[in-house]
């Protein structure tokens, strides 16, 4: 018997026969993977031979960063987890991210016992998170610009001009393929058209079904693609080389248990079943990691970090995080670029919008930002890539969940058996409800059917057009939205309350223009312009930003 769970926004396969060995394989999107893929797993490891050495009582959570498709992440790796739960004799868990800045996320807050990160990771994994190096695929990592094999170009050059697909701006080989493209004078803003994909497989397709002139990658992620598919690219350039990609281990686990694991994956390299481990990986093999070996990942981090925009000071952008569609958060901020470019003057200052959380969060990883307004969760990440906090937005945040007038439902508890909709999984109005129903033992999946919609209102028309029940969200949106959505709902809970919204920039700033704009947000309560401002963004006064507001926070994820 198989038994399907949803678990604050995971997806979860059970598999009764195996449970004492593979426990949860985890899945962070959108659906439960084919079950034809239970048999790969149970196919690397006799069941009666293993399942009275695996200690249930211990459970280690095994992270993959995303650079795979999730059901060929499930294929990959699902014999990995069943080898380690054998060799140290723990039950252990594959956890796969929906996104890279997810991924990011859960290992800073360093959810994972053991994870396998890609080089870039790296600094932040060792030196701030709590991490130590296990093992390492043997090659170096080089990134590779494809093309298709009947594409006449013969240098990165014939790209100016072209459409250039990535894959997530946070995978190493999209950071190496941009900084080649710079060392050689090639701006990848102005002179390519550079798009970012989900993954290394929707980047190749982009060149496969002719979208993109070239993806940029890694030779494994292409021969992977080549035999699925049946086609032939060829290598237009190569990068650099930098370690591989590896695994890590959190100071949590037992040092007894870190040796094994590096000594089980070493044993890959020579036995029948870790060769079919690795050759599914398409990569020839690991070794022992080493800490020296990484020290170039943190000079370019360092590089990567010292990249800044307003380096030039002749524009800037300002992202506003997605909780409206585009066109709503163009209505409410189109006043604020002119405003700031008056106090920091007269720099041009643009409005740039996020279609999705996805996509501001891959923005933010590019640098596309120079000032932003974050959701409260969202303070820590930004933190870590160098931004700094201006000020806040007074008071604080709630969830609320609405219901139809009509609706027979007065309670939380009388959710369930119902469907729940709410906005993505990294809005904080998401992660609140997430927490009270984990606290009230509510499991999504089991006791109600949670969805996840693109903003507020796609969320709200859910119980509009009675396609959900009940809708997550909060009464300060409610109040900017008109009556078609509002007029007909009702709140049946609310959450407690976290700080609210913060105004941050990134490090390219001078103490001097922070400063400025702290005084100039600070100030807009007390003047008619800056009030008509705040009335136009729907938004209470800002007040200074104390950073003791917000650690709770690390708490709710």
């Amino acid at each position: 018997m198989t038994q399907k769970l949803i678990q604050n926004g995971e997806v979860s396969l059970h598999l009764s026969v195996l449970d004492r060995i593979l426990s949860r394989i985890v899945i962070l999107n959108r659906s439960v993977l084919p079950l034809i893929f239970l048999s790969i797993i149970c196919s690397f490891i006799p069941v009666s031979a293993i399942a009275s050495t695996v200690n249930t009582d211990v459970e280690y959570s095994f992270g993959v960063f995303p650079y795979l498709p999730s059901q060929q992440m499930l294929k990959t790796y699902g014999p990995v987890t069943a080898d380690l739960s054998q060799k140290l004799g723990t039950s252990v868990r594959l956890r796969t991210a929906a996104s890279f800045a997810k991924f990011e996320r859960n290992l800073s807050q360093e959810i994972y016992d053991i994870a396998v990160i890609q080089p870039f990771d790296y600094p932040k994994a060792i030196d701030k998170y709590k991490y130590f190096p296990v093992a390492r695929m043997s090659d170096d990592l080089i990134t590779t610009f494809m093309v298709r094999e009947d594409n006449p170009y013969t240098s990165l050059q014939d790209l100016k001009g072209k459409r250039v697909a990535f894959a997530p701006i946070s995978a190493a080989n999209s950071q190496m393929g941009l900084a080649h493209l710079r060392s050689l004078g090639i701006d990848p803003e102005t002179d390519i058209n550079a798009t970012y994909q989900r993954s290394h497989e929707s980047c190749l397709q982009q060149i496969w079904l002719k979208k993109a002139a070239a993806c940029v990658t890694a030779k494994p992620m292409v021969d992977l693609f080549e035999k699925k598919r049946k086609v032939k690219f060829k290598i237009l350039a190569k990068t650099r080389t930098i370690p591989h990609i590896l695994y890590v281990v959190h100071e949590r686990v037992p040092k007894a248990q870190r040796e094994k694991l590096l000594q089980s994956i070493l044993r890959w390299n020579t036995n029948v079943r870790g060769q079919q481990i690795i050759k599914s990986m398409g990569f020839s093999g690991f070794s022992e990691a080493k800490d020296e070996q990484y020290d170039v990942m943190r000079e370019l981090v360092y590089e990567k970090s010292s990249i800044s925009k307003p380096k030039t000071r002749n524009n800037l952008s300002l992202g506003i995080f997605p909780y409206f569609p585009p066109k709503n958060l163009a209505q409410l901020f189109g006043g604020v670029p002119n405003v700031f470019s008056h106090v920091l003057d007269g720099v041009e200052i643009k409005l740039k919008t996020a279609s999705s959380y996805e996509q501001f969060n891959q923005n933010v990883d590019a640098n596309m930002y120079d000032i932003v307004l974050i959701q409260p969760f969202d303070y820590y990440r930004l933190v870590s890539l160098g931004f700094k906090p201006v000020a806040r937005v007074s008071g604080s945040i709630s969830a609320s969940i609405f219901v139809n007038r009509e609706s027979p439902v007065r309670t939380l508890d009388q959710l369930k058996g119902k469907t729940l909709s709410m906005p993505p999984r990294e809005a904080a109005v998401t992660r609140l409800v997430l927490s009270d129903l984990k606290k009230k033992e509510m499991s999504p999946g089991k006791d109600l059917i949670l969805e996840y919609k693109n903003t507020h209102v796609s969320c709200l028309r859910q119980i509009k057009f009675n396609i959900s029940e009940a809708c997550a969200s909060a009464s300060e949106v409610i109040d900017m939205l008109p009556g078609e959505f509002t007029d007909n709902i009702r709140e049946v809970y609310r959450t407690e309350s976290v700080p609210h919204l913060v105004l941050m920039v990134s490090s390219g700033f001078s103490v001097d223009m922070r400063r400025k704009l702290t005084e100039e947000v600070l100030n807009w309560k007390n003047t008619d312009e800056g009030r008509l401002l705040l009335e136009q963004m729907k938004l209470r006064p800002f007040v200074s930003f104390v950073e003791k507001d917000y650690t709770g926070l690390k708490n709710i994820q």
